[in-house]
């Protein structure tokens, strides 16, 4: 019996590399140096002052809680793309910065304790929210569409949400619901955002070709407080 030659199967092997390489990344922004999701991953931990060290297993837990949520058919679809997942649970309180590759591939950029809304008043809606056009400073704009019973008509409504940077008086507070039913962040993971377009799908750069534009807000419904959600 004569020995097997790997060659077929490395040059399948390249073969199949190279076009998921070419289906990922334009032909310009590869010949580009750009960012990638572990480089930016390493600017978050150094950029970044309140940040939580998330286990792998929670890391992926939560994407797959994030996937979970976006609806089928989702106008995103398929197309990698970065984006914030914010889990309200009173117990968790923590807004995870993603890189999806592919449905149902996610890679943890960061993460960091937020604050949404105190209950009853205040509720922060659960939902995906798309990112609107350029909004204030120090604040990031989305936006939904629900059905809701309107003069006695069922109508498609607009469910406004922003993710803004928690003041001086707020910032003490994240990890825990305190908000006015907005997302509250500390102020250098929202500086970080804006800094390097991670949320602005309207204006990728050579260095970001794939910035997305979606905000995911969850609910675990977890019991406990796990000890990674304090910094």
């Amino acid at each position: 019996m004569g020995l097997h030659d790997p060659t077929p199967t490395l040059r399948r092997r390249h073969f199949v590399l190279g076009a998921l390489a070419s289906a990922v990344l334009p032909r310009p922004a590869a010949a580009a140096e750009i960012r990638t999701p572990s480089e930016l991953a390493e600017l978050f931990r150094r950029e970044v002052i309140q940040k939580l060290d998330v286990p792998r297993s929670e890391a992926l837990l939560y994407g797959s809680m994030t996937e979970m949520q976006l609806p089928e058919g989702w106008q995103g679809g398929n197309a990698p793309q970065y984006l914030l997942a914010v889990d309200k649970n009173v117990n968790i309180q923590v807004a995870f910065l993603y890189w999806r590759l592919m449905p149902g591939h996610y890679q943890l950029v960061g993460a960091a304790p937020a604050s949404t809304g105190a209950l009853p008043a205040n509720e922060t809606p659960d939902g995906v929210f798309e990112r609107t056009s350029s909004a204030a400073v120090r604040e990031l704009e989305f936006m939904t569409r629900r059905p809701s019973f309107v003069a006695g008509r069922m109508q498609q409504c607009e469910v406004r949400l922003c993710a803004r940077a928690a003041d001086s008086a707020a910032i003490g507070h994240l990890g825990q619901p305190h908000s006015d039913g907005c997302v509250l962040l500390p102020p250098s993971m929202l500086a970080f955002v804006e800094r390097h377009g991670v949320l602005d799908a309207t204006r990728p750069t050579p260095k970001l070709p794939y910035p997305g534009r979606v905000m995911v807000v969850i609910d675990s419904e977890r019991v406990d407080r796990p000890e990674w959600c304090d910094c």
